[in-house]
């Protein structure tokens, strides 16, 4: 817009000037007569040639303003988002948009008589000055959230960007306004989610914990920090991020760091530890390793997911001792059992043929008793196994 004069003062230069050394070549040699004449003709067609031209120069000129001013006004009426401009000095609304009426419920008679802070709440008015007087001068600002209300008086939030410029002569802000009302519900829907979700995972039985890229456990539930505190209770509670190198040795960092780096290779892993505590009580715990995959299938660490399998740990170790006496009970029935009763079997044979003669009876007896002394030892220490196990 600047160069605009300039280039109408140029057009004009350059005709004169053209016009002057033209014309007067033409003069040369009239009388003097025909000479005023021919001077007066001449600056009639002068006059009335610039006045064409600059008629047309200066009503594209115009035009192009004109479009320009209504480009600008479009932009101010078909914004999705009210705009408000307000006098700096006295803080009324002197302009605003479609949607703003639409929006606010009120006329445009009843808009002149607003003031800024007319669309704000009571009790945040004060409030609202503050904030006007220190953005007053500021080329742009971005005020934040602030509760407003329409003319029904229908509360909603919203956020305030406001620019500084001139209208009709006067200091004014150009304030745009977006309600977010829509958004802070979904932010809403979104820390309720969370916290459902963090409550899923915190009243989990299961320690989970998350290894990321740098070999740094980021986070943990509630679980995984009892387990932390029971492995090693001079550790106490874990401060998160920790680096994996950093955890104490009871918990076995180095083995840590070898399956974490594994997983992020891309592996599951599932481990099995064992823990000696404090107590003297042996636990046990089942671990499995994901890789944690975003949203362009990068994996960004580590899930993991462990498991207190410490009673069925114990059945199986007392299974295995069951089986293990099962088959030493075994071998002594196959073996030890089998020879005194042999021994019974034959004595009731000598003693069927022997039965005339009291003395050769009478040391069969006598035989036939320690057999039978050897049997009952034997079935005591099996009911013996039997009784220990049971314990």
């Amino acid at each position: 817009m600047k160069i605009y004069p300039f280039r109408i003062s140029l057009i004009y230069f350059v005709l004169a000037t053209v016009w002057i050394y033209t014309s007067d070549r033409f003069l040369i040699g009239l009388s003097p007569d025909s000479l005023t004449w021919a001077q007066s003709v001449k600056g009639f067609l002068f006059v009335l040639v610039t006045s064409v031209i600059i008629y047309f120069v200066t009503n594209a000129g115009y035009k192009r303003i004109t479009r320009q001013e209504l480009d600008y006004k479009r932009l101010f009426d078909e914004s999705p988002h009210p705009i408000i401009v307000y006098d700096i000095e006295t803080l009324k609304i002197v302009a605003a948009n479609h949607v703003f009426f639409a929006k606010y419920g009120y006329t445009l008679q009843e808009t002149v008589h607003l003031t800024i802070l007319d669309l704000c709440l009571p009790e945040e008015k004060q409030a609202a000055l503050e904030a006007l007087k220190a953005i007053r001068h500021q080329p742009a600002s971005d005020s934040g959230i602030w509760p407003s209300r329409n003319k029904a008086g229908e509360v909603f939030y919203i956020t305030l960007t406001s620019y500084s410029s001139t209208f009709r002569g006067e200091q004014v802000r150009m304030v745009i306004v977006t309600d977010i009302g829509a958004e802070l519900k979904a932010r809403q829907a979104l820390l309720e989610s969370e916290k459902k979700l963090k409550s899923l995972i915190d009243n989990s039985s299961e320690a989970i914990f998350i290894i990321d890229k740098d070999m740094c456990i980021t986070t943990g539930n509630l679980a995984f920090e009892k387990l932390v505190e029971q492995i090693d209770p001079e550790l106490g509670k874990p401060k998160l991020p920790v680096a994996l190198r950093d955890v104490p040795d009871a918990i076995e960092a180095a083995s840590w760091i070898e399956y974490a780096q594994r997983a992020l290779k891309g592996e599951s892993i599932q481990v099995e530890k064992q823990y000696q505590l404090s107590t003297g009580e042996t636990i046990y715990y089942q671990t499995v390793m994901n890789p944690i995959y975003d949203v362009n299938n990068e994996i960004t660490g580590v899930g993991c997911f462990s498991r207190n399998v410490t009673q069925s740990k114990n059945i199986k170790l007392q299974l295995s001792r069951q089986l293990s006496q099962l088959r030493e009970i075994a071998w002594i029935q196959s073996h030890e059992l089998r020879r005194p009763l042999a021994n019974i079997m034959g004595l009731v044979s000598l003693i069927e043929h022997d039965i005339q003669d009291p003395e050769l009876l009478k040391e069969n007896v006598e035989l036939l008793r320690k057999s039978t002394n050897e049997l009952d030892e034997i079935v005591k220490s099996i009911v013996a196994k039997s009784y220990q196990e049971k314990k």
